[in-house]
Formats: structure tokens, C-alpha cells, sequence
């Protein structure tokens, strides 16, 4: 069976709430994070677009990678955005997408999150630590904005059903520590420079560079 699952806060659906919360957001933003202007006014401005509707409707609001060392702000920027925007915050520790079922604990991860409410600030921390098929699984997801989970049937655990997910009204951030590997494009580099961090708007061309830069990185030998 296959059906749909679509959880929407309806204080999103309040033109004039979504508008008085659009106008605060920059001010929110510069007053909750000390420097990193280039990497908030990017964000912040992305998250704008993505919330008044000028965005491709077949993707999530917001896809955004952040590329540097630890400690420079990179997951608290997504903290400080989602509760601007009043939105729930879900952080996933990457690293610990790994093994045969890595692709479907991911995909289980953001379910439960989207079931509470359609409109959650994903912050995937260390992207680059997880397995080739959770990588792959969220790759599709920021390419598609929709994707299956297979769940057990309260009645009978050995049936399931195929839930439909939409992440088209979540916001994703992934982080990296691992600077300079990841894809610019032809663009320059935005944010963080002082503590040699990049940002980066993810869009299909470099979600494309992004995995062919995965795919040629060596696999480690079991």
C-alpha cells in the first residue's frame, strides 16, 4: 500500500503571520549570531525566498551546505534560523548513518520529524561521515523533495506499508568539517571566510559535483 503523508503547521499557512515573521528575521538573526555576516545574510536570504513561495514548489524551502572546522558557528546558525522563523529544529548526527540499513534509519529519521510538522529546520551535521547509501538516500531527497519509508503494520508487524514523505516545506542544512572537498561550482565562496568556512547554496549542479566527488572517493577495504 502506498499513501501519502503531509503534516502542515497551520500557522504557516497565515499569510500575515508568514509576513510579520519574514520582516524580523534578519534582525533576529544578526542579534542571536556574533559575525559570520556573509553566511547569515545567505541564509537568511535563501530562507526568505524559500517562505514566499519564489522557489521550485518540487523541492525542499531551503538546501544549503556549510563547509569548515568546528566551533565556528555552523549548526548554531541553523539553530538560531529555525527559531526565527519559528520552526522546529531537528538536528542528525550523520556519523551515525552507518551500515547495510544506514538509507533507511535516514529515511525513518526525517519521517518522524516531518510527521510532527511539515515545517522542521533539518541540521546534518558531518555529512561526509556517513555511508555511500545514506548519502545517496539524502541526496535524492534534496533532489526530489519527496521519498518512501516502508513501515510495519500495527496489526500484523510482518506486512508494511509505503509511506510518501514530503520534505518539500523543510529547510536542510548539512555541515562538514571537511574543508575545501566540498563543490563551489564557478561561484565564490560565501560566509565564515575568517575561519576558512564555506557556504554554499546547493543547487542541481552542484548536487550533481557533490556526487561525483563522493563516487570517486576511495572505499575503505572491510
Amino acid at each position: 500500500a502506498v499513501k501519502s503523508l503531509y503534516q502542515v503547521d497551520p500557522m504557516f499557512l497565515d499569510p500575515k503571520a508568514q509576513r510579520a515573521r519574514l520582516r524580523g528575521l534578519r534582525k533576529f538573526v544578526e542579534e542571536r549570531l556574533v559575525g559570520q555576516k556573509a553566511a547569515k545574510d545567505l541564509t537568511v536570504a535563501l530562507a526568505e525566498r524559500g517562505l514566499s513561495g519564489v522557489r521550485d514548489p518540487k523541492k525542499p524551502m531551503l538546501r544549503v551546505l556549510y563547509a569548515g572546522p568546528s566551533g565556528v558557528g555552523k549548526t548554531e546558525l541553523g539553530n538560531v534560523l529555525a527559531e526565527g522563523l519559528g520552526m522546529r529544529m531537528s538536528r542528525i548526527e550523520m556519523n551515525r548513518m552507518q551500515g547495510h540499513d544506514a538509507a533507511n534509519e535516514l529515511r525513518r529519521e526525517l519521517s518522524a520529524e516531518l510527521r510532527k510538522n511539515a515545517f522542521t529546520v533539518f541540521v546534518l551535521d558531518e555529512f561526509e561521515k556517513a555511508s555511500l547509501e545514506a548519502q545517496n538516500a539524502l541526496l535524492g531527497i534534496l533532489d526530489d523533495g519527496m521519498f518512501t519509508v516502508a513501515e510495519s503494520l500495527k496489526s500484523d508487524s510482518r506486512s508494511r506499508t509505503f509511506v510518501r514523505v514530503s520534505a518539500r516545506n523543510a529547510m536542510f542544512i548539512l555541515t562538514s568539517n571537511a574543508v575545501g572537498s566540498m563543490p563551489k561550482g564557478n561561484k565564490p565562496a560565501l560566509g565564515f571566510k575568517s575561519d576558512g568556512t564555506d557556504i554554499e547554496k546547493m543547487d542541481d549542479v552542484q548536487l550533481t559535483e557533490l556526487r561525483a566527488r563522493r563516487d570517486r572517493a576511495p572505499r575503505p577495504r572491510l
